[in-house]
């Protein structure tokens, strides 16, 4: 062919881009071994460098997660009838 086709994978550059992350949150702090645990993935090796700053956004409200119980009205007052 005289021409490169749509989408056609070739080599490039990847990688070496800044990332964000956010709203990690802080488990603890070990000032003598000058550690910081974070809950989550961060990215970059291991041993690299990271820039932490306080979040801009709040977090949204988290639903669904392990432990809660989300309660559907339809579904309830259908069962409410069939014990009725």
């Amino acid at each position: 062919p005289s021409r490169v086709f749509k989408g056609m994978r070739m080599s490039g550059h990847m990688g070496n881009v800044r990332v964000t992350t956010r709203n990690l949150r802080v488990l603890g702090v070990d000032k003598d071994e000058n550690l910081l645990v974070v809950e989550g993935s961060v990215p970059g090796p291991n041993g690299g460098y990271l820039v932490i700053m306080k979040a801009k956004k709040a977090p949204r409200e988290r639903r669904g997660f392990a432990g809660s119980t989300t309660v559907d009205p339809l579904k309830a007052a259908k069962r409410a009838a069939k014990k009725a």
